[in-house]
């Protein structure tokens, strides 16, 4: 069995190979002497600990939260009808995406740190993780853009919303983001390592160097953009709302009837009720009343369909915000010289791993009635089988 361990210069590099040990990290040196066989001692400063305790009490959270809440999530979307439609079935794809990251990257995040010798487990492996990783992320943000899509066509052409993104259209958007999730996340397993282990963070994903020796200012660029995306269609939403509601002049039509009864908005202009001032009631037809009722439905459908909106806005909101210290720290390392602490650097990939608990916390706090009923009918038929 041959044995190689990472060097932050030359990279994978074999045993065999590796003539000049003093130019290895502390990290590197207990990689060496795991691989061959030397029980590493290392002295920790107790602030360091205490970081570390935190940092992996909160990835713990972040997966129990995270997967419990996605699979509820997941579960309460295919039980009940009520979201067998389009905005739902977008969400339901971002939980899956966020389901599956908590249970294939966050669980070798905590081990990196709790073993704390570098990434044990081969080149190929980190390269497969971090690929994973971003794969779902650009799912996840493309799937938030298609959410901001889907809300903007419902406002704006809800006819077209009814008619056309249904069952089969939105299962070909969400194909459509899991294949421009391949393509973007894929070019670095083939690149100059891209993909590598960053010590700093403790997980496999991209190496942030200076752009002129490194591609990932590309790849930021496209999280940046689809970012600014979402934010520009939720803009064109909230400003065709508000031109919508502007009050409309008083208008004064006239009164209409098709049995003589002379209903309508119109009613106090009609000529004999004017002159005489004796004010009338008169019974609305059927088709008066169904219009009437017709209009109502409309309009409060129209009032949940914006408070929908509003509530994926707030989702992707909060998603973005938790990205944003990342990317900034990306942006910084990329151009410019600066040493970032350790602790910053754990503390912006927390923040990017709790985006897999925004979805689940949203949805759970909005539809509680809906799972508080699933969970009570769930209990009756415990009960009636039992």
């Amino acid at each position: 069995m041959r044995f190689c361990v990472f060097h932050s210069s030359s990279g994978w590099v074999l045993l065999d190979n590796v003539t000049h040990p003093q130019n290895l990290t502390s990290s590197e040196h207990a990689t060496l002497n795991i691989a061959k066989g030397v029980k590493p001692f290392k002295f920790v400063h107790s602030s360091d600990t205490m970081d570390s305790v935190l940092y992996v009490t909160l990835l713990f959270f972040i997966l129990l939260l995270g997967s419990v809440g996605n699979i509820v999530v997941v579960a309460t979307i295919a039980r009940n009808t009520t979201f067998n439609r389009a905005p739902f079935f977008f969400l339901l794809n971002l939980s899956l995406s966020d389901l599956c990251r908590c249970l294939f990257c966050v669980p070798f995040v905590i081990t990196s740190v709790i073993q704390d010798v570098g990434w044990i487990h081969g080149e190929v492996s980190c390269t497969a993780i971090a690929f994973t990783n971003f794969f779902f992320v650009f799912n996840s943000f493309i799937t938030l853009m298609i959410i901001a899509i889907d809300r903007y066509i419902s406002v704006s052409y809800p006819y077209i919303h009814k008619r056309w993104l249904h069952g089969p259209t939105s299962l070909v958007l969400v194909a459509i983001g899991w294949l421009l999730s391949a393509l973007v996340s894929l070019p670095p397993v083939f690149g100059n390592g891209s993909y590598t282990f960053v010590e700093e963070e403790h997980q496999c994903t991209f190496q942030h160097t200076s752009y002129k020796h490194n591609d990932t200012f590309g790849f930021l660029l496209v999280l940046t953009a689809v970012q600014f995306g979402s934010f520009f269609i939720y803009g064109r939403i909230f400003i065709f709302l508000r031109d919508h509601r502007r009050m409309k002049p008083l208008e004064n039509p006239p009164a209409m009837s098709s049995n003589w009864t002379m209903a309508g908005p119109g009613l106090r202009n009609v000529f004999p009720i004017a002159w005489t001032g004796v004010h009338l009631h008169p019974i609305p037809t059927i088709t008066q009343n169904l219009s009437n009722a017709s209009g109502q439905i409309n309009h409060i459908r129209q009032r949940k369909n914006e408070h929908l909106t509003r509530l994926f806005f707030a989702l992707t909101l909060c998603v973005y915000l938790l990205w944003s210290l990342y990317s900034v720290q990306s942006f910084i390392l990329i151009f410019s010289d600066v040493t970032i602490p350790m602790t910053m650097r754990r503390v912006t990939t927390v923040t990017t791993f709790l985006q897999v608990c925004v979805s689940p916390v949203t949805f759970i706090f909005h539809f509680r009635k809906i799972l508080t009923n699933n969970v009570r009918s769930f209990r009756r038929r415990r009960k009636f089988f039992c």
